[in-house]
Parts: C-alpha cells; sequence; structure tokens
C-alpha cells in the first residue's frame, strides 16, 4: 500500500471519526434538563376534585397536577424546551408559565385562585410580655383566606373548567405583548389576599385590575392607542362583548365612581374598598379577557385538527 492510499484512507477514518463525535455532542447538547419547579395553588372560590384535573395528572402535559384537595393543589412544572440550559433561566420561565397559568385558571373559572403562601410573612415583631421570659415572633403581614368572601358561590370545578383553562393559558402564552396584563392582573390576585393587622390591601388590587382592564378594553376589544370618552368607550366596549345595559349601568354608577373617587383621586372623603367591589372588576376582565381569546382559540384549534388530518 503507497503512502498516498495509506494517507487518504487514515484522513478519511480521520474525518470519520470527528463526524461521529459532533454527532454524539450535538445529541447530547440536544438532550433537555430535567428541571422541575413546585408550587402549591390555593383555591378561595371553588370546590376541587381529582377528576377535574385528570387530563393534568398522567404525567404528559406541560403542567402537573398532584395532591388534589378540597382547596388546593400541587403545580409541578418541568422543563420541556432543549434552549433551556441554564438553572436561572429555567426559574423565570416556570414563573411565567406558572403566573400565566394562574391567571388562566382564574380567567376560566371566573374564581379566586393564587399561590398557597402558607405561613409567609415579612416583615415580623417580637413581642416581650412582662414576667414572661419566653418572647412570641408576630408575622403581621400575610396571605388571608377568602372563601369566607364567597359562602353562597362556592362551586365544584369541572372538567370542562380545567379544559378552559388549558386553552386560554395556550392563547396567553403565545402573545408576547401579554406581560403587562398579565403583571397587573397578577398583582391583583396577590393584593386581594393580603392583609396587614388592620390594613387591607384591596384599593390596591382595585387599582391593578381597573388598570388590566382599561388596558384590556383599549388595545384588545377598541382596538385603538387611547380613549377618547372614557365612560362613552367602556359602554361600548361591554356591549361589544354581549354584556347588557344592566352590566353598563353597574359599571357607570359603582365601579367607575370608585375608581373615580377612590383609586385613582383622593380629593373625597376616603372609604374602604368592599371585597364585593374588588371581584366585580375581575369579572369584568375575565368576560372581556373570555372574548378576546375565545377567536384565537377556535383559529389554533382549527388548525391543530388540520395538521392532524
Amino acid at each position: 500500500m503507497n503512502m498516498d492510499l495509506k494517507l487518504y484512507l487514515c484522513t478519511s477514518k480521520l474525518k470519520l471519526y470527528i463526524m461521529l463525535l459532533r454527532r454524539f455532542y450535538i445529541i447530547e447538547e440536544k438532550k433537555i434538563i430535567p428541571f422541575e419547579i413546585k408550587c402549591f395553588v390555593i383555591s378561595h372560590s371553588h370546590r376541587l376534585n381529582k377528576e377535574a384535573f385528570s387530563s393534568l395528572m398522567k404525567g404528559t402535559a406541560h403542567f402537573i397536577v398532584s395532591d388534589v384537595r378540597e382547596n388546593s393543589f400541587l403545580l409541578t412544572d418541568i422543563n420541556k424546551s432543549v434552549k433551556c440550559r441554564e438553572v436561572e433561566h429555567f426559574i423565570y420561565m416556570a414563573h411565567v408559565d406558572i403566573s400565566t397559568f394562574i391567571m388562566a385558571l382564574n380567567i376560566a373559572t371566573l374564581g379566586y385562585f393564587t399561590w398557597n403562601w402558607f405561613s409567609f410573612s415579612v416583615p415580623r415583631y417580637k413581642l416581650t410580655v412582662p414576667n414572661e421570659k419566653k418572647r412570641s415572633t408576630i408575622f403581621p403581614l400575610q396571605m388571608i383566606s377568602r372563601k369566607e368572601d364567597f359562602p353562597e358561590n362556592i362551586e365544584d370545578i369541572t372538567e370542562k373548567d380545567v379544559l378552559n383553562t388549558c386553552k386560554i393559558y395556550g392563547a396567553l402564552a403565545k402573545e408576547e405583548k401579554n406581560s403587562k396584563i398579565r403583571e397587573e392582573y397578577i398583582k391583583g390576585i396577590l393584593h386581594l389576599s393580603l392583609t396587614f393587622f388592620d390594613i387591607d390591601f384591596c384599593r390596591e388590587a382595585f387599582y391593578n385590575f381597573y388598570r388590566c382592564f382599561e388596558n384590556i378594553v383599549t388595545i384588545k376589544v377598541l382596538k385603538v392607542r387611547k380613549l377618547n370618552k372614557e365612560t362613552k368607550d367602556f359602554e361600548n366596549a361591554i356591549k361589544k362583548i354581549g354584556l347588557g345595559d344592566k352590566f353598563v349601568e353597574f359599571f357607570n354608577k359603582s365601579l367607575y365612581i370608585i375608581r373615580s373617587n377612590q383609586v385613582m383621586h383622593a380629593q373625597k372623603k376616603q372609604v374602604n374598598i368592599k371585597i364585593d367591589d374588588v371581584v366585580a372588576i375581575k369579572m369584568y376582565i375575565d368576560l372581556l379577557l373570555h372574548k378576546v381569546y375565545e377567536p384565537i382559540i377556535r383559529k389554533a384549534l382549527k388548525n391543530f385538527r388540520a395538521q392532524r388530518e
């Protein structure tokens, strides 16, 4: 065998070896890192059951639901992206996923779901009682249950509610411009059950939900840059989504007045905002978003069915 042939064979083997190494490296590089993150979600408005969440308990979906109890469940988000290589990246992605899912669950059920904060509390007070050696720690800032605020409206969650949640989640997740809507909505969800001794955050929750409502009306429903005549524009938006005159009247005589006198301005006598008022403005948002995302969901399902055929 001459030198040229030996060199050719040696070079060919080397090229083959390099090619195999690259292919192996790429395969290894594309493996999904199995990050996962968990959190408990609590319901203030619905009775939960395993049957309703059965489709999310199989381990095949983006989210896994487990440990379903009457008022809470464990939500696990598992990394499904080959591009997610850093844990910090995954934490951020998981937070967006989970907050979007909780938002979708609220919209789909017209209820109130949020993170279960357990004994979360900041700041803290150290209490000393005379003639007692032991000091106690008081945690005044904490999340409280709002279930008592839905005494006549507690409903059993259904499979349809969870299915609609998944559909709305899909529509929300595909929208890159929904971050500000999600941000204000989630702030409202968190403020709604936050207390600090005699101080509640219903005013802040109303403010967050109202900003969200105004943004949706302007950009999503009326599709304009800004509102010219607020009350008239709100009336048109409410009617456009199929709600009648009673909803318009309630908004004008109650919610808009609260917004003007108690939230955006403080010139008139300030009174406590009721939980019912916060829930009401949240309901308007949920109904608006139902209307906004309904055609997006229908189009996505149509495309999905077409691809399967």
